[in-house]
């Protein structure tokens, strides 16, 4: 079988164009030819280029030699010529540690962060800024996670039922405006988007197991807390709540004697309710599946109904019990499990180690990419940002 690369001299100079007409028009010759006798390849990978062997010489359209070797080729009918233009090495946008990066992949996070931040009048060249610290940021972290052998499908997989999810929610159609409208061309691109951060995250959660610095900031929390417990002053109050509803099981609103029953059931539940009966109570009475054991905290910054939030925020012991309340959900009969005068530990815990692992993180990815060979294609960049 003949290789493709053994004759492309001899068929450009033999053949000219075989998609043209290659002699003179006062000049005409009838020949017998074997068409597409020749199979090629291209390393090892056939390809299916017209070709015909005449009296032992294998002829092949230029056209298709040229593009076989990534080339163009135009065609000038005037001067009957044909040229062959080889296309110009792409060349990446941005090196970090070797690793390419694209003008494309540079080209299209840049256009979707410009779509942000144009809404807020941010300079061209601030957005040029964020788009190769962003490229970085990411490539940087996907190499650690080679270095630390974190398994990337199962958070490939998890990214994907993200999106899953999303269409379940809210319908794949309104999913997909919605990924369009953040500049996304593709599903592919926004789980990939999601994958980033799932590695982003699995990177730290890896660095808190081991380095010392993680560990020394959970240390000192409480102590912390004490020093500067007049910085969390803030009353918080810790509830259960029986709930009555108003709506009857298809949703709508209950009319006449329907709501006259809820609400003297209410104010029934409320005249029995003691601290001590109050979770019997809510066993035999519980119409929210959300409530947990441990109830609701609530305080001026926690997204409740404002009728449910007030009387909450009103009680002011433990086991104390509200007036029936209503709200657009119901009637509610509303107990204290905790009044907190400060943020409990627990909640200023959870909010504070958010905080400093977080710029742990960036101190830690700073420091990565300090150390990072990165190299910008800055001529490029220019040119794809115009």
């Amino acid at each position: 079988m003949k290789q493709l690369k053994g004759f492309v001299t001899g068929v450009i100079v033999t053949l000219g164009l075989m998609a043209i007409p290659a002699l003179a028009e006062t000049i005409e010759k009838t020949i017998t030819v074997l068409p597409d006798f020749v199979n090629v390849k291209i390393n090892g990978e056939e390809k299916d280029v017209r070709n015909f062997v005449n009296e032992g010489t294998t002829y092949i359209a230029l056209r298709d030699v040229a593009e076989l070797l990534g080339c163009t080729v135009d065609w000038d009918d005037a001067t009957r010529t044909a040229s062959i233009n080889f296309k110009e090495e792409e060349k990446p946008a941005v090196e970090v540690n070797g690793k390419e990066i694209s003008g494309e992949e540079f080209k299209k996070l840049y256009d979707k962060m410009y779509l942000y931040y144009s809404q807020y009048n941010v300079p061209k060249e601030e957005v040029v800024e964020y788009a190769k610290e962003r490229l970085v940021s990411k490539e940087i972290i996907i190499q650690k996670a080679k270095e630390l052998k974190i398994d990337t499908k199962p958070l490939k997989a998890n990214a994907e039922e993200h999106l899953k999810s999303m269409d379940l929610a809210y319908g794949e159609d309104l999913v997909n405006q919605l990924i369009e409208y953040e500049g996304y061309e593709t599903r592919d691109e926004f789980v990939e988007d999601i994958l980033t951060s799932e590695i982003y995250k699995s990177v730290f959660a890896e660095l808190e197991k081991t380095e010392p610095e993680y560990k020394k900031i959970a240390d000192g929390a409480k102590a912390y807390y004490e020093k500067n417990k007049q910085d969390y002053k803030k009353k918080s109050v810790q509830v259960k709540h029986i709930l009555i509803p108003t709506t009857d099981e298809q949703g709508k609103p209950l009319t006449g004697d329907a709501l006259k029953q809820a609400e003297e059931k209410a104010k029934e539940i409320k005249k029995k309710a003691t601290s001590t009966n109050f979770d019997k109570l809510l066993k035999e009475n519980n119409n929210d599946p959300g409530l947990t054991e441990e109830g609701y905290y609530v305080d001026a910054d926690t997204n409740f109904v404002e009728e449910f939030k007030t009387a909450a925020l009103a009680l002011t012991r433990k086991g104390q019990i509200s007036d029936v309340v209503k709200t657009s959900y119901g009637y509610h009969i509303i107990i204290a499990l905790e009044v907190n005068e400060y943020v409990p530990y627990e909640k200023f815990l959870d909010q504070y180690l958010i905080e400093k692992y977080t710029e742990l993180d960036n101190t830690f990815l700073k420091g990565w990419i300090e150390q990072a060979t990165i190299v910008y294609n800055d001529e490029l960049i220019e040119k794809l940002t115009k």
